[in-house]
């Protein structure tokens, strides 16, 4: 864990303020292609994500040695709630991705894993490092897939179908009805497509909650890691290879909700910008920091672009349970503390209002704090000392400084 607090120093997620949906990435080898930006083996999972609305935004990342293909490192993916990982082709360093992956999961990311990244045999294609020897992984890897129909089946194309859950009350199949991957024969007799893992175990530390129609895992969970799922389903639809997932199902949303159930439960407040102008000349950045006791749990940032209060959301694991405290704090507001607890479902703090008017940031309003004021009068869009927002240092900064002189943080 402490590799994850001195990397969050630098970099931390970032929420927007105008969404309130977790921000998700597809950090994943679908193919070698000189643009992952453009090329359908990313982008359908991508507008599919999209187009279910419940995510603030969706990026795509791709592990591959080509075009802007890279191997995030934690700081990278600390910009997102949850991610969605599967490979089709090989990624540039599985080892390093494997390490990247674990460290996530210790800083509270979400990551689901999906075929043929826990299928595949070839060592590129699936996660390795401490992925696999910190045991993160829940379908042993290298375990192959199946394709086709169940042994048996007359017919030149048709379904593998979810069965019904082993947990049907489990958040992940709120909503989902029937699950189909589609298989076809080609020309030559071969029957292919409804890929799915061949390996019917799971890790010690794992738990299946779902089954394909012939056995086969469909979703399994990590008992250790509640932001890890693992599905047993290649993530990209029949809009681009016709024996892929049927997208008329409720695959999409299957994989949709493996994402919302590994982000964590969200916190959401309604954070509001004491004595500050709106629209706001240039944008505010608040920092939040959850913890229990003195434990660090969660660090991020809220950013506010245009008006001085909207709605956001945190999301925290959903075994952190028991009280915590979350401190909000940046630009010219003193830190706010709001106290609740966990009981592990989605929280509301309601209405958080931060008092304006520390704009040397030492923690109090005081005479040091109107001096800097002063000494930057008339300047234009000062980050700092252009308390209220309003694109200029002004008699207005002056005056909030004074009305809430004495003002400490919490």
């Amino acid at each position: 864990m402490s590799k994850f607090w001195v990397s969050c120093l630098c970099v931390c997620a970032t929420l927007s303020a105008s969404a309130i949906g977790p921000r998700v990435a597809i950090v994943a080898a679908a193919t070698n292609t000189a643009n992952e930006q453009t090329n359908t083996r990313f982008t359908d999972p991508r507008d599919m994500l999209v187009n279910d609305g419940r995510f603030s935004s969706v990026t795509i990342i791709s592990t591959t040695q080509y075009g802007g293909g890279f191997t995030p490192t934690l700081i990278d993916l600390l910009q997102y709630d949850a991610i969605l990982h599967w490979t089709n082709d090989s990624n540039e360093d599985s080892v390093g991705l494997g390490n990247s992956f674990a460290d996530y999961v210790d800083a509270g990311g979400g990551v689901v894993v999906s075929v043929f990244a826990n299928t595949s045999t070839n060592v590129m294609r699936y996660l390795r490092g401490r992925w696999q020897t910190g045991n993160y992984e829940i379908i042993p890897a290298a375990g192959t897939h199946t394709e086709g129909p169940v042994a048996g089946t007359p017919g030149t194309e048709g379904y593998i179908h979810m069965a019904t859950p082993i947990v049907p009350a489990h958040p992940i199949f709120q909503g989902v009805g029937d699950v189909r991957l589609w298989w076809k024969t080609t020309t030559q007799g071969l029957r292919w497509g409804a890929h799915r893992p061949t390996n019917t175990n799971v890790h010690l530390w794992g738990q299946k909650i779902a089954l394909w129609d012939d056995g086969k895992t469909a979703v399994a969970l990590h008992n250790d890691h509640p932001n890890r799922v693992d599905l047993g389903i290649h993530p990209v639809s029949d809009a681009v290879a016709l024996a892929y997932y049927d997208r008329t199902s409720d695959a999409g949303k299957l994989i949709a909700n493996s994402l919302l159930y590994s982000a964590g439960i969200a916190i959401a407040v309604d954070l509001s910008l004491g004595d500050t102008v709106s629209p706001m000349a240039a944008s505010r950045s608040i920092d939040y920091t959850v913890k229990q006791g003195d434990i660090v749990r969660k660090i991020g940032t809220v950013q506010l672009p245009t008006v001085p209060e909207a709605p956001a959301r945190i999301y925290l694991l959903r075994s952190l349970t028991g009280p915590i405290t979350i401190e909000f704090d940046g630009a010219s507001y003193l830190r706010k503390k709001v106290h609740a607890v966990h009981a592990g479902s989605d929280l509301n703090l309601g209405p958080v209002v931060l008092t304006n008017g520390d704009p040397d940031n030492s923690g109090e309003v005081d005479a040091a704090d109107i001096d800097a004021v002063i000494a930057n009068f008339g300047s234009t869009n000062d980050g700092s000392t252009d308390v209220d927002a309003s694109g200029e240092v002004d008699a207005a900064d002056i005056d909030i400084v004074i009305s809430n002189f004495g003002s400490v943080n919490e």
